[in-house]
């Protein structure tokens, strides 16, 4: 481009270099005799001679400049010209400039990866080369998740085509000394799944930026590192991750890795349909499987069916194998065999929970309920019982390895995590007592909610408080605070709303200073854990400044869930501007008005 762009400068120089010579000729010529004629025209017409000197003068300054510009642009053309001859001659039959060649020479390629990337093409393929990594003994193994041995092409901004088949070939992570990195680290040995490169970024991503945003404790520590060592356990598992890893990786545009995504999803739930079909099933995958599909449709489903089928799946699984499922619960095994290995199960209580909830969630917006419900009919005292395993359950995973401070901070934890479990449950009771509600108020159901939401008030007042001051410093405990405090006021909001027929007031404005103190430390990327208490408030609220605060922050949360609900909550601000009192926004649900969600 600088050589053409100096050969286009240089050939108008050279055209108009003889018209403005002969031009600039032409005026000294007149601007001599102009000298001569000064004493004339002063003599006898003094006014027009000094005019049409100072006329000549600037005339003959103007010229100079364009005289020299263009002289400029002609000498500028010929050193271009003589650094492209040089670059040419120093460059021939070479494809790759000197710098990127000599990282090519140092990197372990194949010879005939190195003579495909001298030639400048793949003929064998239409994507770009993915390096390999050489075979390595695992005590000098490269970073984690190395996916080339050039760093600086580790993560290339050039997208990698999923037709291509050169993506088709397995990069598989190895193990590393990154103080981020998972204390149990999967080998390249570990995965059950050839890796491409692409999903090698997206497990890479998971590590990096999914779990540090689902989690205020220190991330490689946290239920979803422990979640990835089980996925490099069963292929099952290892797709489900990486099909919303490479989601969660993808821009909104990127068809290519939604496709991606979606082709990995495929397969998980081909596996898992085989799975559930098996005499010789392997249970322990049954709720780590479950709750990745649950969260992959709660992000990126394109209909709430595809989750309340997830929800029924998980039903009909409990409803067959409860007793295997659940052993800890009726004084059964409190270890699992994963893949030959003997691990503890708490991990499995804690996402059977997880599932609970969301079992729980999906209640109140119409649909779900049904896996608590068989849980306590055929089950009595189950999710009782799975609640303490639960809180241990990290510690468990990594065993000895972990971190005493780690401890410490689970234990600080474990107060808010039991108001936010009971909290739950009560949500889960209200949507009953909602539901039921057209054939006649249930007085006794309501009596008896009211009475566990005093005893959780009186129980926990002194968190509750903390967390609704502004005196405190800012810690991770304070933040997981506002978020239990926030659930437990949205159910009293909701439950006020039914029992007394009136704004609760209160329960907003406390559940609303718990949502902003919360977004105060944390900014929105955890909003999306008190979404359902914001949504709660904004069903009561008519303050149009506190209804735009409660959309942005819907707006900033990841997840079509969400944006469903931002869209509802509109609807519902709009309702209110015209009527005063609640708005039945599950009736436009199931009108087809607007799609349902879950948050």
């Amino acid at each position: 481009m600088k050589f053409r762009l100096s050969y286009l400068f240089g050939y108008f120089s050279v055209c108009l270099f003889g018209y403005f010579s002969v031009c600039l000729f032409g005026y000294f010529y007149v601007y001599f005799f102009g000298y001569f004629s000064v004493y004339f025209f002063v003599y006898f017409f003094g006014y027009f001679s000094v005019y049409f000197f100072v006329y000549f003068f600037v005339y003959f300054f103007v010229y100079f400049f364009v005289y020299f510009f263009f002289v400029y642009f002609f000498v500028y053309f010929v050193v271009g010209l003589a650094e492209h001859v040089r670059s040419n001659v120093m460059s021939v039959n070479l494809y790759v400039p000197i710098r990127q060649r000599s990282d090519i020479e140092r990197s372990p390629l194949a010879s005939n990866d190195r003579a495909i990337l001298r030639a400048g093409h793949d003929s064998s393929a239409s994507g770009p080369i993915i390096n390999k990594p050489s075979i390595e003994s695992s005590s000098n193994r490269s970073p984690v998740y190395n996916l080339t041995h050039n760093t600086a092409d580790r993560f290339s901004t050039h997208r990698l085509s999923v037709a291509s088949p050169d993506v088709s070939r397995t990069v598989l992570p190895s193990t590393a000394g990154d103080e981020n990195e998972l204390p149990l680290n999967p080998t390249s040995n570990d995965w059950p799944i050839p890796l491409t490169s692409t999903d090698c970024q997206a497990i890479h991503h998971y590590i990096k930026d999914f779990v540090p945003r689902m989690v205020l404790k220190t991330p490689q520590w946290s239920s979803y590192s422990a979640l990835l060592h089980l996925c490099t356990k069963h292929a099952l598992l290892a797709h489900l991750v990486v099909a919303f890893s490479v989601r969660d990786m993808a821009h909104e545009d990127d068809a290519e890795l939604d496709i991606l995504a979606i082709e990995h999803y495929r397969k998980a739930l081909g596996m898992f349909i085989e799975h559930l079909g098996s005499s010789n099933r392997e249970l322990w995958i049954t709720f780590p499987a479950l709750w990745l599909f649950i969260h992959y449709e709660q992000q990126y489903g394109d209909s709430p069916r595809a989750l309340q089928r997830h929800l029924e799946g998980v039903r009909d699984v409990v409803d067959s194998h409860g007793y295997a499922l659940f052993p800890g619960s009726i004084g059964g095994s409190t270890t699992m065999n994963v893949a030959g290995e003997e691990m503890p199960r708490q991990i499995l209580d804690r996402l059977a929970l997880w599932t609970i909830y969301h079992d729980a969630a999906a209640a109140t917006f119409g649909f779900g309920g049904g896996l608590i419900r068989l849980l306590k009919e055929q089950y009595p005292g189950s999710i009782e019982r799975i609640r303490p395993s639960s809180s241990t359950a990290i510690r468990d995973a990594w065993g000895s390895g972990y971190p005493p401070e780690e401890n410490f901070w689970d234990l600080q934890v474990i107060p808010l995590e039991n108001l936010m479990h009971e909290s739950i449950l009560l949500r889960y009771e209200l949507s009953l007592l909602r539901q039921g509600n057209e054939n006649g108020l249930d007085a006794k159901g309501l009596i008896s909610i009211g009475r566990k939401l005093k005893q959780l008030e009186q129980g926990y007042s002194s968190l509750i408080e903390a967390a609704l001051s502004r005196k405190i410093e800012r810690t991770t405990i304070l933040s997981n605070m506002c978020v239990a405090a926030a659930t437990y006021l949205a159910v009293v909001i909701q439950y006020e709303r039914l029992a007394f027929e009136t704004c609760p007031s209160a329960a907003v404005s406390k559940t609303l200073q718990a949502c902003a103190s919360l977004h105060e430390y944390e900014g929105d990327g955890y909003m999306r854990r008190v979404a359902w208490p914001m949504f709660a408030a904004g069903l009561e609220i008519d303050d149009p400044i506190h209804q735009s605060w409660l959309l942005e922050r819907f707006d900033n949360i990841k997840g079509t869930n969400m944006k469903r609900a931002a869209i509802v909550l509109k609807g519902v601000f709009l309702e209110k501007r015209r009527m005063k009192g609640p708005v039945d926004y599950l009736s436009w649900i199931k009108a087809g008005k607007f799609q349902g969600f879950v948050i």
